[in-house]
Order: C-alpha cells, then sequence, then structure tokens
C-alpha cells in the first residue's frame, strides 16, 4: 500500500481489512502506522 501510495495511487479497502494486524508494536519502530494496513475504508461494511 505504502508503495503504491508514494506513486501516486489512492488505495483503500471494503470490509474488515487487515486489523487487528500491526506492522510494529510501537512508534519507535520504522514500520509503525497509525492506520489500518489495508487503507481507508471506503464503505461501512464489516
Amino acid at each position: 500500500m505504502d508503495l503504491l501510495a508514494s506513486n501516486g495511487y489512492r488505495t483503500g479497502r471494503t470490509g474488515k481489512g487487515v486489523s487487528p494486524f500491526q506492522y510494529a508494536r510501537t512508534p519507535a519502530d520504522s514500520c509503525w502506522r497509525e492506520t489500518n494496513a489495508g487503507g481507508p475504508a471506503h464503505n461501512d461494511l464489516q
């Protein structure tokens, strides 16, 4: 998702996404992110 976003693509998810998956445990880790790794939600499907 990050590679696509850095090249001008807009990504997102429909449904659950990948939560509660974590790239990193703390903000000190270079893989830390505040958002869902699947991108922003495009609807309210669960």
